[in-house]
């Protein structure tokens, strides 16, 4: 039975538990294998089967009082600011109570206005706490003991003490309804706060989803005249010609076929310079044509875009969980039943033991009920993490898998493959040379024929001199590829070897091969003989000498790997300055070889350009691939750099250090807030000053700490890379 993983929004969480409860109602819908519901980032991750109902799943999230958005561009809508009408409404009321008692020393709850207040002050409670109680009603149903049963327990202990002291019941000193408007008041104030605070953690994966284009202009042909009409960008199909004129968003990733412009991509790749793009170039859907006009012929739409691709990555990234939050899962697990038996004991203790009044020990219960705050613990983690892939994508570093922020605390070593990644990629022909009859042309014709449709730096090389000189191809027979090391074939009846010294050396042993110097050279032979050689240079890349001089003093080793010849992987070692190089390593070896290094204890980072890389970004503890936006990169490695600049590599250092900083900020905080402020709440302030800590002021004690956790993540958004702070 196949199985597919669907995504969508909550909105209404307010706690830890809250997404608990949410994952085990949906863990009771059919067809669910599995779900991770994420309270952070509210949103939920299902792995369903074909059995699934989905209005079933939605139907009981929204019957425990939460909303579901299937769209995650509104996932904005998800703010309740009826919290915060509910907050200013409470306040209003508590601050005039106040007001009027203490300092016009006016009872007024007393006989015979007395009623009136008593009648404001209920219907307040009840309007200003009812979503507290509706979910904790919800929670009891499944059942599940969250922070929402445990805020209503402490309102509920307050109303009805003051009802009763009232009513004549118990003693008058019972009567603080003030205090029941005031705690549900100041929670009210915390989900809205809180809320806002995950909104904007989520801000940069959002607005990539809201620069998707809904409409796009098809170019269409009637009667020989060339026609444009608007359509939605979900029936775009792959070959379709669409027109985009400047400052319109580009609506799908494609080839230009007519037209030249300067291009926009800085949401997507990070990119700050706009890009120019002719006829030929590939451009990526949600970029901006700033000017010219663009005929693009689609080649990728949907799911399956560059942009689409991006967000899918993000979203799923932030569902993995680094193993440092394993701290909080563990506390919170018993967070609830401990406070609560520790509330139990404060009061016994007061009440029985110390001899003081009911109503106080009922003081110290509520207080020690509402003060302890969960939701710092388990936003500690998962909201360093959000805004921290945001943070990057932003950048143009794509992180496919959170745990690498964790990991990359502990790399000590750092491997650089050559070609495409230390050096630009962009290889160019130095000179044709030919050993035998054949001339240039003929050379060059046979390894356009071999290499045009690969996509290594070296076979677009070849490819592109041939094209510019007009050279066509010949049929190959038989055609085999040897991996990272050349290719073998018939034309026109003969064999044809093209491909390194090694290759050749190795293919045909009885034959004579020549080094010839430092530069990248492809061999072209027969079975008997070289027929001649293709020379080929790259620049390396103006960031890299001084990026390996920045990781060295880090106290990192640099490595480089490469399948090219000793003299010229020497040549650029020596000018880059690694630590180590290593010459003629086919992709396997490159592989071997790391995990040797990982053998002898040291944890790697491998760069490579994601083509021909892949043995070696997955065995290293990393593995970043270098992407242009459009290329295989996206889909290599758990890092992806979105556009050339090796100095991301250093940048993805930098931030990962940083959000693990505020992860283990966050996580002191929230253990240091709950150890120090739950025996408060207990009387320990009593004890010392003979100051009692009142609900409210515990309901405020607690919005202050999910919020400072959450400001404390949000910092994260205005780090500034010190490589770019000068510019």
């Amino acid at each position: 039975m196949s199985e597919k993983t669907l995504r969508f929004g909550i909105g209404g969480m307010h706690c830890v538990m809250c997404a608990k409860s949410c994952e085990l109602a949906l863990k009771s819908s059919r067809g669910v294998k599995n779900v991770s519901v994420n309270y952070a980032t509210s949103d939920a991750i299902l792995y369903v089967d074909e059995t699934f109902d989905r209005e079933e799943a939605i139907k009981k999230i929204e019957r425990l009082g939460y909303s579901v958005h299937l769209d995650m561009r509104d996932i904005g809508s998800s703010i309740d600011r009826m919290s915060l009408v509910r907050f200013i409404v409470g306040f209003a009321f508590s601050a005039i109570s106040m007001i009027l008692m203490h300092f016009y020393h006016i009872n007024i709850f007393a006989a015979p206005s007395g009623i009136v207040f008593v009648l404001i002050a209920s219907i307040l409670t009840i309007f200003i706490s009812y979503p507290i109680f509706i979910a904790t009603y919800q929670n009891l149903k499944i059942p599940n003991l969250s922070m929402d049963v445990m805020y209503s327990l402490g309102i509920g202990v307050s109303f009805l003490s003051s009802i009763f002291g009232y009513a004549g019941l118990i003693s008058e000193e019972f009567v603080m309804f003030d205090t029941s408007v005031m705690l549900g008041s100041f929670l009210m104030l915390g989900r809205f706060m809180e809320e806002r605070s995950k909104i904007q953690a989520q801000s940069s994966i959002v607005k990539l989803m809201k620069i998707q284009p809904i409409k796009a202009n098809l170019i269409t042909e009637e009667g020989g005249e060339e026609n444009t009409k608007e359509i939605d960008v979900k029936n775009i199909r792959k070959g379709d010609k669409l027109l985009v004129r400047a400052s319109e968003r580009i609506p799908v990733d494609g080839i230009v076929i007519d037209g030249s412009a300067y291009v926009d991509t800085s949401m997507i790749t990070g990119e700050n310079l706009p890009q120019s793009v002719n006829s030929g170039d590939m451009v990526i859907g949600g970029s901006i044509n700033l000017d010219g006009t663009l005929r693009v012929e689609c080649t990728a739409a949907g799911e399956e875009s560059v942009l689409s691709r991006i967000i899918r990555i993000s979203m799923d990234a932030r569902s993995k969980r680094p193993s440092i939050e394993r701290i909080s899962d563990r506390l919170i697990k018993y967070f609830i039943p401990v406070v609560l038996i520790l509330s139990l004991i404060s009061f016994i203790y007061w009440y029985f033991v110390a001899g003081m009044s009911l109503s106080i020990s009922l003081s110290f219960f509520i207080s020690t009920i509402v003060v302890a705050c969960p939701c710092a613990l388990g936003l500690a983690v998962p909201s360093a993490v959000s805004v921290g892939i945001g943070k990057a994508s932003e950048l143009g570093i794509l992180v496919k898998d959170a745990s690498v922020i964790e990991k990359a605390y502990e790399i000590d070593t750092v491997v650089f493959d050559k070609t495409g990644t230390i050096t630009e990629g962009k290889m160019n022909i130095d000179r044709i040379i030919s050993t035998s009859e054949f001339t240039e042309e003929d050379l060059l014709k046979i390894a356009f024929s071999f290499e045009r449709y690969s996509v290594h730096p070296i076979a677009e090389a070849i490819t592109k001199e041939a094209k510019n000189r007009g050279i066509t191809y010949f049929e190959v027979k038989d055609a085999k590829v040897y991996g990272g090391k050349g290719v073998s074939g018939e034309i026109e009846g003969s064999k044809y070897y093209v491909g390194s010294h090694k290759f050749i050396k190795e293919t045909l042993p009885d034959i004579r091969v020549d080094g010839v110097g430092e530069n990248t050279v492809v061999y072209i032979a027969d079975s008997k003989r070289v027929l001649g050689y293709i020379g080929l240079s790259d620049e390396i890349d103006s960031e890299m000498k001084g990026l390996v001089g920045e990781l060295k003093a880090k106290g990192l080793k640099v490595i480089l790997l490469s399948g090219d010849k000793k003299d010229v992987v020497e040549r650029v070692a020596r000018e880059i300055g690694v630590d180590e190089s290593y010459f003629e390593q086919m992709p396997d070896d490159k592989a071997n070889r790391i995990v040797e290094i990982r053998k002898a204890g040291h944890k790697i980072l491998f760069v490579g350009d994601g083509i021909n890389d892949a043995p070696s970004l997955l065995v290293s503890d990393i593995g970043v691939a270098i992407g242009k936006g459009t290329d295989i990169a996206i889909e290599s490695g758990d890092v992806v750099l979105m556009n050339r600049s090796l100095n991301l590599i250093k940048v993805f250092f930098e931030l990962s250090k940083k959000v693990m900083n505020r992860i283990k900020l966050n996580l002191f905080w929230a253990i240091f807030y709950n150890a120090l402020m739950i025996p408060f709440a207990m009387g320990l302030l009593y004890s010392i000053s003979g100051a009692i800590f009142k609900p409210e002021y515990s309901a405020l004690a607690m919005v202050f700490s999910s919020i400072s956790v959450m400001l404390i993540s949000l910092s994260l958004k205005f780090y500034k890379p010190i490589i770019w702070q000068n510019k």
